[in-house]
């Protein structure tokens, strides 16, 4: 076996990120890929490197970033993947530095802290920089405050965009100076999850593109595509764009020669490896095996876990969905204390349970958060406490339980509207025999001083007097709309509790409705009004209860008098169907405004208008003749402008 070079020191992750200018991340895929040889520490441990490999390979990378022609000249719609955020101000830079030289018109829209980073590292002085401001030919836009402008329900809308960006881009290229744009507000919208929405922004930019001559530059961080579900919509990405540059950890290589180097030292470092563990391949397959099934349990966990050094309470290992979970990158977890991390910096009761947790063995709690987009999630906990070795190590659970919170919230709401409807429909019922009782308590008596009062009119016990015969005139007609009230609230009782029996017969709707025009017709002689009735003397005949149709004529020609003013002229008009037979009545009132019309035919109902103190009522009329006409299967409804007048309308089956 192979001695290791033991005048070479090793390096841990962070330091190997740091002189290859990548994340940690990359460094731990490039090891487990072994394209970059290290060696594990423990079944969980991170990984080490050889001082001496590192360094040559640093070395033969060392050199500017390449500069993409096609990014600095400012080409077609380009997108750039990135590992490092400084690779990316780095070429963002060059990009602008580029365009500005030019004197192209440059618009950026990203994040303030890019804006203001790019911006201090170009090589323009402030003065130039803001006379091209003012010039129009540098604009910054902030694109969390853009998306929020055109993004509606997770989508981006068309016109939205275009009046936030697209105006802005029609202005500048109709100037006849070249435009680049860079664009950061997908990658925005990928960071919250919502990759459909980042591609239809593409789709919209490339829309934009074609009726635009502008150059368009935007990026990813690709740690964002950390999953194998995210394969078919980088592809989707990708085809939206002339042009894909890779990551840094491919580009910093300059040439062909250098990366066949790169791969020959690598495979060279490998193999020299796998002679140093061929004694020991047993024991590793065993071992490589268990962390394998291990890793495919951890990544492929729907629920959220986190491994924490119990001692200190550092995290070791999160799996993919604690990043989404908690809206926090995994590289902002790993190796910081738990109680250090939002949320569980902020809750005091996680704290309490986790200094518990030594002596329980098993911590379990709910714990509410707001997400970026400030929607709340309900997270449940469950922390473990495992003996691993010399040190205990916490396993914590977590699960989105918010839809199940939802739901059970639902249920108990609904539990409580269906206790509450039941309370409704027994009071309802109460009322309704409340009114029955009442209505027909207060009849009898009624009646009885109608009939007396009649009597006393109509002379039977003597003589009266002319004011006291006008003063008796009041209480006889004040008793009949008390009698037609009460009747009014019997009918009402009959129709809520579904006890109207229609005896349906053929009815000649012109001679029923000649008939109700002759009872009203002292009324109608004394408001100088008129009812104009259709030339058409056929008989026209409907299947309708003819006692309760007639009650549904009188009130609608009775309202039509009252709200019309004198000398007008009411019209009927009957039209016959093969499939049903209509009725309506057209005067020329004062109208019914729109906002009253949902509550005309509500009960108690009355609306407020100049004739509707004078012409009393108690406004149970055109409820009871919506339920007549409900129970014939029939419709009844109104159409009304302000001034002019209303036409109420009566469809009934034409069942004949």
């Amino acid at each position: 076996m192979r001695e290791k070079n033991s005048s070479s020191k090793l390096l841990t992750v962070q330091q190997v990120a740091t002189l290859l200018s990548v994340n940690p991340s990359t460094v731990r895929r490039w090891a487990q890929n072994h394209t970059l040889i290290g060696h594990k520490v423990g079944l969980r441990g991170d990984w080490l490197f050889e001082e001496a490999l590192v360094a040559q390979i640093a070395q033969n990378t060392k050199t500017n970033h390449p500069k993409h022609t096609s990014v600095i000249a400012g080409r077609g719609h380009l997108v750039q993947f990135y590992e490092n955020e400084s690779f990316l101000l780095s070429f963002l830079r060059e990009f602008l530095q580029a365009g500005l030289r030019a004197d192209e018109i440059c618009i950026v829209v990203a994040t303030k802290n890019h804006i203001e980073t790019v911006e201090k590292s170009l090589p323009t002085d402030k003065q130039k920089l803001e006379l091209a401001r003012q010039q129009g030919h540098y604009i910054t836009l902030d694109a969390e405050a853009a998306l929020a402008r055109f993004m509606e329900d997770g989508k981006p809308n068309n016109a939205r965009f275009m009046a936030t960006v697209g105006n802005l881009i029609a202005q500048s290229t109709n100037r006849g100076v070249p435009v680049r744009v860079f664009g950061e507000m997908v990658a925005l919208l990928w960071r919250e999850g919502n990759p459909k929405g980042a591609t239809a922004l593409e789709v919209l930019w490339n829309n934009l593109g074609n009726a635009y001559d502008f150059s368009l530059y935007c990026a990813y961080p690709m740690r964002l595509f950390d999953r194998e579900s995210h394969e078919v919509p980088l592809e989707e990405i990708a085809k939206l764009h002339s042009e894909v540059i890779p990551t840094e950890d491919y580009t910093l290589l300059k040439g062909q020669t250098d990366r066949s180097f790169a791969i020959t030292l690598l495979q060279q470092k490998a193999e020299a490896l796998r002679g140093e563990i061929a004694e020991h391949r047993d024991t590793e397959d065993a071992l490589r095996l268990s962390e394998l099934r291990y890793k495919r349990l951890f990544e492929a966990a729907t629920d959220g876990i986190m491994i924490v050094d119990a001692r200190t309470l550092e995290v070791l290992d999160a799996n993919p969905p604690v990043e989404n979970l908690l809206e926090i990158a995994t590289e902002d977890i790993i190796g910081k204390k738990l109680i250090d991390i939002t949320p569980f910096a902020y809750c005091d009761r996680s704290k309490a349970k986790l200094l518990k947790l030594p002596a329980e063995k098993v911590m379990r709690h709910d714990l509410a958060l707001k997400t970026e987009t400030g929607e709340p999630r309900d997270l449940e906990i469950v922390a473990s406490l495992y003996d691993e070795g010399p040190n205990a190590i916490i396993q914590l659970n977590l699960r989105d339980v918010t839809e199940r919170k939802k739901a059970e919230q639902l249920e108990a709401r609904n539990t409580n509207l269906v206790a509450e409807r039941q309370q409704l429909v027994e009071l309802n019922a109460a009322k309704d025999e409340f009114i029955s009782l009442a209505s027909h308590q207060l009849r009898t008596p009624a009646t009885s001083v109608k009939q007396y009062i009649g009597m006393i009119l109509e002379g039977y016990v003597g003589d009266i007097p002319e004011e006291q015969q006008h003063l008796l005139q009041q209480a006889y007609e004040s008793n009949e709309r008390q009698l037609s009230t009460i009747n009014d609230l019997l009918r009402i009782a009959k129709l809520d509790a579904n006890k109207l029996t229609l005896n349906k017969v053929k009815c000649d709707v012109l001679s029923l409705i000649k008939s109700v025009i002759k009872e009203q017709q002292s009324n109608l002689t004394r408001r100088k009004q008129r009812i104009q009735l259709p030339k058409n003397t056929e008989v026209q005949e409907v299947l309708a209860d003819e006692r309760h149709l007639r009650m549904v004529i009188d009130n609608l020609l009775d309202n039509a008098s009252k709200y019309s003013p004198e000398g007008s002229v009411i019209s009927v008009i009957l039209r016959q169907q093969p499939d049903w037979f209509a009725i309506e009545i057209l005067d020329q009132g004062i109208g019914i405004a729109k906002e009253d019309m949902a509550k005309l035919f509500q009960k108690f109902s009355r609306i407020d208008n100049s004739l509707s103190i004078s012409v009393g009522g108690n406004g149970l009329g055109l409820y009871i003749a919506k339920r007549i006409i409900d129970a014939h299967d029939g419709e009844i409804g109104v159409t009304s402008t302000l001034q002019k007048g209303s036409v109420f309308t009566i469809r009934l089956p034409n069942d004949i």
